[in-house]
């Protein structure tokens, strides 16, 4: 049960307008306010500490909480809840976002969940504990009942917050020095050589007596005011929170004990504290895991919060913006990590933690193999932004993002979704940082990632590269990934292998390189290699194969995809195919036609347009049976099916049925960050730039329609990275198809102009970027 302090804290807070008796919406929801809930979240005694990794709870030394505050006035409610468990992971992680959001009334992006990362509470990862019920392990990591109630309770106290919010018109910021808390796990020995094991609690002399190597020394509190009179705190400082763990006795350990000092400091004060990214950062230089360190501990960090809170600076809140990016970590494959020996590992291992390890490592390798992506938010104040990073990200990620604007007061909290384990620099793996050896189930190469998602989600607004640079990364983009046989691959790593289209076939990459390099006016790097290229992936019954990707070659979707898009290119490049592919069609419009997905249907007119044919009355009738709309406009309630149609009908040089209601659900669908992003996570890659191209056809000149395609070049712009190239979503790799759908949004909103010279019927090129040209 939540203290006296927390009741008379939400006593405080609770002076406002409320809900009537009948649930009408609450009218303050509509301006800038927040609304604060806690919870309590304590594990019952015998429940896994941990992940299982250390002694299940066997008294309470102190309870543990959720603490959270949902911020209201920036278009949807944006909750954000700091919880006193170790990690939240994978499903579980999705359970929270998902359970608080329908308790907010807003999307489960909108949520950002922060686990403090205390070692004497749960691990919550449903899907790991499934997997060793399921193998009838010794290992337990979380109790999934105990889970559900603990989210629902939060839920439920964020539901009764709704009903007080507190009006907000200023932000505070400030920061104040930790001493004696922090320090790096690397530290370097008397040989000079770097070594890692400078843990929470650390007994070795050399270790203790290193200096601290690199930290964040700063503790940063961002505040919210009613005029002179301040609501909420939220504080975050950059280390592991532990002290003495792993007896049995449940704990918010240090940190949440400065936070307990601080509201009983000031009760009307809501405090919520935050661990920054602190992977790799442990309080063991200054701790040797005594029992009297952790008051000493927590009095430094409740100094360094009493002294920020004497040095804030209060501005007026003059403006709240969300922004969030998706972003792939690839799953660590090595020995030892793989799906086999994971599973192995599971069912062999002789000591529990292993099992529950193996688990773990099971429940996120499935999420990242079915194409999952970590989202990170940004909550932008204007002169402050809250930043959420996933798991134990190291502390050099936090000093990153700090760089990236160094106008601006950032803070970041850490272990949003748990699931990769640590999340080290490129120079940590270099150096076999031996704190890598297990719980770190992420690819090499996670630096770079990580840090293409901060500059997107922390890029200033006003700062957009110009149509000269833009093309100029596209140049450099194609440089790098031109092979010497003609062909492209899909991405600045030769073993990428691509999404969507591009891991689907390796026609696809040439195919989108060809067609934007005609787009623009520029010479292919090895143009007669390309030429022969193409025409050696022809066989003799007419159809083009691929080698490489998912496809099965001898498919009829594959045969449509292939033939369709060799031809696109070999139209972009003048050249005629060897063989008459039209019989393929002739195939498929057989039978299997009625089979293919509906995003398919433009696939065959564009193919006959490029051989100078018209497309088939008698193929024509029957595609159109296949392409019944609803009310709405759309097929199949499906963008990309939409798209087609459209694009169908623009081929066949005929208006598109419905044309007004699609324009009314385009408009509707189009997501407040520009995109038409949805079904996450599997999403549909393509579909802003299907939006875009309905919008632009069938809007005309409508201004709705122009304000939303400039929305979308917008986000188009938030997905390029360092590299020249796009990628599918902001801060994933640059991926040759997202290049030219992307590309394509930017040429059709005007913000990139093609050539003055294109090849001829140029409407042809790709999937219609260059169709309005024909108007």
């Amino acid at each position: 049960m939540p203290t006296k302090c927390y009741l008379l804290c939400s006593l405080l807070l609770c002076q406002g307008p409320t809900v009537s008796a009948q649930g009408a919406p609450n009218p303050a929801l509509a301006r800038r306010a927040v609304s604060v809930f806690v919870a309590d979240v304590t594990p019952p005694l015998g429940h896994p500490c941990m992940g299982g990794g250390i002694a299940p709870a066997q008294r309470i030394d102190d309870p543990l909480f959720a603490h959270g505050f949902v911020l209201h006035g920036a278009g949807k409610p944006i909750v954000v809840a700091a919880v006193d468990w170790c990690e939240i992971r994978n499903d579980a992680y999705e359970r929270w976002r998902t359970v608080l959001a329908e308790a907010a009334g807003t999307d489960p992006e909108w949520v950002l969940v922060t686990a403090l990362h205390q070692h004497d509470a749960p691990i919550a990862d449903l899907e790991a504990q499934r997997l060793l019920d399921k193998a009838k392990a010794k290992g337990a990591i979380c109790d999934l009942d105990f889970h559900e109630r603990a989210v629902q309770r939060v839920a439920q106290a964020l539901r009764e917050s709704l009903k007080t919010p507190k009006k907000i018109t200023h932000v505070g910021l400030s920061q104040a020095k930790v001493a004696g808390v922090a320090s790096n796990r690397r530290f370097l020995g008397p040989d000079g050589k770097p070594r890692f094991g400078r843990t929470s609690a650390t007994g070795d002399p050399v270790a203790r007596a290193a200096p601290e190597g690199t930290v964040d020394p700063w503790l940063k509190t961002l505040s919210f005011w009613d005029g002179d009179q301040p609501v909420l705190a939220l504080s975050s400082f950059a280390t592991h929170p532990m002290s003495h763990y792993g007896k049995g006795g449940v704990s918010a350990d240090f940190v949440g004990l400065a936070r307990k000092r601080r509201q009983q400091d000031d009760p009307g004060v809501f405090q919520i504290y935050a661990s920054g990214c602190s992977g790799n950062v442990t309080a063991g230089k200054y701790n040797d895991g005594s029992a009297a360190n952790r008051p000493i501990l927590a009095d430094k960090i409740y100094q360094a919060m009493k002294e920020a809170w004497q040095k804030m600076r209060k501005l007026p809140l003059e403006s709240i913006a969300f922004r969030s990016t998706q972003m792939r970590l690839p799953p660590r494959n090595g020995p030892g990590f793989t799906v086999k020996d994971l599973e192995k590992r599971l069912h062999e291992d002789k000591r529990p933690f292993g099992q529950c390890l193996a688990a773990l490592g099971l429940s996120w390798r499935g999420r990242a193999d079915a194409g999952s992506d970590i989202e990170v938010p940004c909550v932008d104040f204007g002169p402050a932004q809250l930043v959420l990073l996933p798991a134990e990200a190291y502390v050099e990620h936090q000093l990153f993002a700090q760089e990236l604007r160094p106008d601006s007061f950032v803070v970041v909290m850490g272990y949003g979704e748990c699931g990769p384990g640590y999340i080290p620099t490129e120079q940590a793996v270099r150096e076999n940082d031996t704190n890598l050896a297990d719980w770190n189930w992420v690819a090499a190469g996670a630096e770079e990632r990580m840090q293409q998602a901060l500059a997107q989600v922390l890029q200033s607004k006003d700062k957009q590269p110009t149509a000269a640079e833009i093309l100029d990364g596209l140049k450099s983009f194609y440089a790098k990934t031109a092979r010497a046989d003609g062909s492209f691959q899909p991405g600045i790593d030769p073993t990428y292998k691509g999404m969507s289209d591009c891991a689907a076939s390796d026609l696809a990459a040439p195919t989108y390189a060809v067609v934007l390099h005609r787009t623009f006016g520029w010479k292919l790097p090895h143009e007669v290699k390309t030429i022969e290229f193409f025409h050696s992936r022809q066989q003799q019954d007419g159809a083009f194969v691929n080698v490489a990707g998912t496809n099965d070659p001898k498919s009829s979707g594959a045969r449509l995809y292939n033939t369709t898009q060799a031809l696109v290119a070999l139209h972009g490049l003048g050249i005629k195919p060897r063989v008459d592919p039209l019989p393929v069609f002739d195939v498929i419009m057989e039978k299997d036609y009625a089979t293919l997905p509906p995003y398919t249907t433009s696939f065959f007119p564009l193919a006959y347009a490029t051989q100078g044919k018209k497309f088939p009355k008698d193929f024509d009738r029957r595609m159109r049976a296949l392409m019944v709309q609803t009310e709405d406009g759309y097929m199949k309630n499906h963008i990309a099916a939409t798209f087609h149609v459209a694009h169908y009908y623009a081929l066949m040089d005929e208006p598109t049925p419905l044309a007004e209601p699609i324009i009314r659900r385009m408009l509707k669908d189009q997501k407040d960050d520009g995109s038409w992003l949805i079904n996450p996570p599997a999403r549909d890659r393509h579909a802003s730039f299907d939006g875009v191209f309905t919008l632009v056809h069938l809007g005309k000149d409508r201004k709705d329609c122009k304000d939303a395609v400039a929305r979308a070049a917008k986000w188009a712009l938030s997905c390029r990275n360092s590299d020249g190239g796009f990628g599918h979503y902001p801060g994933s790799p640059s991926d040759a198809d997202a290049v030219y759908f992307h590309v394509g949004t930017l040429v059709l909103a005007g913000v990139l102009t093609p050539a003055k010279e294109l090849p001829p019927n140029a409407h042809l090129l790709g999937w219609g970027h260059l169709m309005k040209s024909l108007k």
